[in-house]
C-alpha cells in the first residue's frame, strides 16, 4: 500500500478544521445526485477540514445526506487548495466560464464524468496540475475514437491526452495509468468488485481530498489515492463477495483502511 501519514497533514492536540484543507466539490444534479453525496462523504472519511459543494442544477437530498458540507461556489476559490467538477453533472450543464475560472486558479483540479465530456466537445487551456480521469469510455470520446482503440493502447493514450491538453492523466481501468510530468505509472491494486456505480465518485472524492490536505504533493498524492482505492476493494473482499461492494461501501471502509496505515 502507497499511502502512509505522510499523505496527510498530522493531527496535534491543538488541531482544528481548518488546518486539513479545503476543497471545492462541484457535482450532482437532480438525476444523479448520488455522485456528489458519494464524493463528499468519501472527501470527509479521507480527513479533509472543509467541503464546500457547488452544482448547476438542484441535487435533492444533497444537505441532508451531507450535513457537515457547505453550500459553496466561486467566491470560495481563495479559500480552497483543490478543486473537483464533473461527477453526476450533464455536460451540457456545465459553463465554460465555470471551469475557466477554477483552471485559472492554478491549483489542483480534477474534471471527471461531465466535465470530460464537456472537454471533448469545446476548447480548454489546462496546467500540469489539473487531473483527467476517464475510463476508456471517456477517453474514447475525448478523442471522438471506438473504445477498443484505447484498450489496445492505454499508455500511449494517457500520454496523448496530457500532451494535447497540457495536463495529468489517469485512465481508469483494471489498470490505472497515471500520466503526469512525463512520467508514467501503473497502478494494479483492487478487483473487480470496483466495478460498480459510483466507485468513481469515491474514487474521485478521495483523490480530491488528498489534493486538498497537500496541494505540493500532486504526485504522490495521486498515487496514494489510486492505489488506496484499490485497497478498499481488496480489504472488503477478505471476508465478503467482490459482488456485493458497493460505492457506499466503498467510503465506510475508508476508515477501517485508514486504521491499517497507522499501525
Amino acid at each position: 500500500m502507497r499511502i502512509t501519514q505522510n499523505n496527510f497533514i498530522a493531527r496535534t492536540s491543538d488541531s482544528n478544521k481548518s488546518h486539513f484543507g479545503r476543497a471545492l466539490i462541484v457535482a450532482g444534479s437532480s438525476n444523479m445526485p448520488g455522485a456528489a453525496i458519494l464524493a463528499t462523504r468519501a472527501a470527509y472519511a479521507m480527513g479533509v477540514g472543509y467541503v464546500y459543494h457547488d452544482s448547476f442544477s438542484p441535487v435533492p437530498d444533497y444537505f441532508s445526506a451531507c450535513p457537515d458540507a457547505i453550500k459553496g461556489g466561486l467566491a470560495n476559490l481563495q479559500d480552497c487548495s483543490a478543486f473537483l467538477i464533473g461527477p453526476g453533472i450533464p455536460a451540457e450543464e456545465i459553463a465554460a466560464e465555470y471551469i475557466g475560472k477554477l483552471v485559472a486558479q492554478n491549483k489542483p483540479l480534477i474534471l471527471d464524468a461531465g466535465a470530460l465530456d464537456f472537454l471533448s466537445k469545446n476548447s480548454l487551456s489546462l496546467h500540469e496540475n489539473c487531473l483527467l480521469t476517464p475510463h476508456e469510455g471517456e477517453m474514447a470520446r475525448l478523442w471522438h475514437c471506438d473504445s477498443s482503440k484505447v484498450k489496445k493502447s492505454p499508455d500511449q493514450f494517457a500520454k496523448d491526452t496530457a500532451t494535447k491538453w497540457n495536463c495529468s492523466v489517469l485512465l481508469k481501468g483494471a489498470t490505472n495509468y497515471f500520466y503526469s510530468h512525463n512520467q508514467l505509472d501503473k497502478i494494479s491494486t483492487g478487483n473487480p468488485g470496483l466495478a460498480t456505480a459510483g466507485s468513481g465518485d469515491v474514487l474521485a472524492g478521495i483523490l480530491v481530498a488528498l489534493l486538498a490536505q497537500k496541494p505540493q504533493n500532486f504526485y504522490e498524492q495521486i498515487l496514494a489515492g489510486v492505489d488506496f482505492h484499490g485497497y478498499l476493494a481488496t480489504q472488503w473482499s477478505k471476508d465478503k463477495s467482490q459482488a456485493s461492494l458497493s460505492a457506499d461501501s466503498l467510503v465506510k471502509q475508508i476508515a477501517h483502511c485508514l486504521k491499517d496505515i497507522e499501525k
